[in-house]
C-alpha cells in the first residue's frame, strides 16, 4: 500500500449525488450566482416576455376597442 493511497477518501461509502445536489454544494461567487438565477428566470418566463416587460410595449388591443362589441369595426354589419 502506498502512503498516498491512505489519504484518499473511501468512495464506497458516499452516496451518488444528483446534478441538483452538485449545484447546491458548489461554491460560487456573487457574479456566478446572479448569472445562474438570471438564466433560470429567463428560461421560466420566456425571452419574449422579458423583452416586452423591459421595453414597456403594450398589447395591440386596448380596452376601448375590445368593449365596442361585435360588428362595430369598419367592416361590421
Amino acid at each position: 500500500m502506498n502512503i498516498s493511497d491512505t489519504n484518499k477518501p473511501n468512495n464506497h461509502s458516499e452516496k451518488p449525488t444528483t446534478p441538483a445536489q452538485q449545484l447546491l454544494q458548489r461554491d460560487v461567487n456573487r457574479k456566478e450566482f446572479i448569472a445562474t438565477v438570471g438564466i433560470g428566470v429567463v428560461s421560466i418566463m420566456g425571452f419574449s416576455s422579458i423583452i416586452h416587460f423591459l421595453t414597456g410595449h403594450k398589447s395591440g388591443r386596448s380596452a376601448a376597442s375590445a368593449s365596442r362589441g361585435y360588428g362595430s369595426g369598419p367592416y361590421g354589419g
